[in-house]
């Protein structure tokens, strides 16, 4: 379930699910709020409340892409934090010991990275995200940066029992035809198919196109019509892999 629309007394008191986690998302490029709706929900693991801070979709595609290119090249303390990096921010403080999962789709690693990237200059940087989860999909943001500051923001290394500290690594899912998370973040892929009829070329163009259901958009629990994109993985679904569990693959 959802909510909306939170008042500020609201956002103090954010709800857990059955894992005694927080969970919200960060949505991606060309997502109105109903599309990001539907992808917090597709890509979250949460058994109860699932929140999502909704970055608003420019009014142009022009000023989408000027903004998306901001987030990746030029957001930063100085320069600026766009109003949802802050707002991500602002939960990891409030929430990131106690129990937070972030899942960022696309646009929105960027958004959960920058954030990072922010926390890491504080003098008490090390051990605010100590209960804190992150999950990418399709990332546009690189996957072994973010989990190299999660394992900072964590303080990962004075956890003495593995399973526990390894359950702390980012995980990420990542189509072998994404380009946002081939080529803009620059990570591996963690497998995939490319349809009966189609090709990888012909993927990659359906990505930007912003046609329908694609390699980009087929994460997590997906739809039906997103079995075709992983139907060499077992049960033709996703594989969701630890970053540093990933080292066999080509960077």
């Amino acid at each position: 379930m959802f909510r909306l629309s939170l008042s500020e007394d609201e956002k103090l008191n954010l709800k857990p699910g059955a894992d005694g986690k927080i969970h919200i998302a960060n949505n991606g490029i060309f997502n109105d709020e109903a599309a990001s709706a539907k992808y917090a929900a597709q890509n979250g693991s949460a058994q109860g409340v699932q929140y999502y801070i909704y970055f608003p979709e420019a009014d142009n595609s022009l000023s989408e892409l000027l903004v998306a290119g901001y987030q990746k090249s030029l957001e930063n303390d100085f320069m600026g934090l766009t109003n949802a990096t802050q707002e991500t921010k602002g939960f990891m403080l409030q929430y990131g010991q106690q129990g937070l999962e972030l899942d960022g789709h696309s646009r929105g690693s960027m958004t959960v990275g920058n954030a990072m990237e922010s926390l890491m200059k504080r003098d008490d940087a090390k051990g605010l995200l100590s209960g804190t989860t992150i999950s990418f999909f399709g990332p546009a943001y690189n996957v072994f940066k973010a989990d190299d500051e999660l394992n900072y923001l964590q303080n990962r290394e004075v956890v003495s029992n593995d399973a526990q500290r390894q359950s702390m690594v980012l995980t990420f899912e990542n189509h072998v035809a994404d380009p946002v998370g081939r080529w803009i973040g620059g990570n591996p892929s963690t497998g995939g198919s490319i349809p009966v009829g189609s090709s990888w070329v012909q993927e990659n163009m359906n990505v930007f196109s912003g046609s329908g259901n694609t390699a980009h958009n087929c994460y997590g629990r997906g739809v039906p019509f997103c079995k075709q994109y992983w139907s060499n993985s077992p049960n033709d679904k996703t594989l969701v892999i630890p970053v540093h569990n990933n080292i066999s693959f080509d960077k």
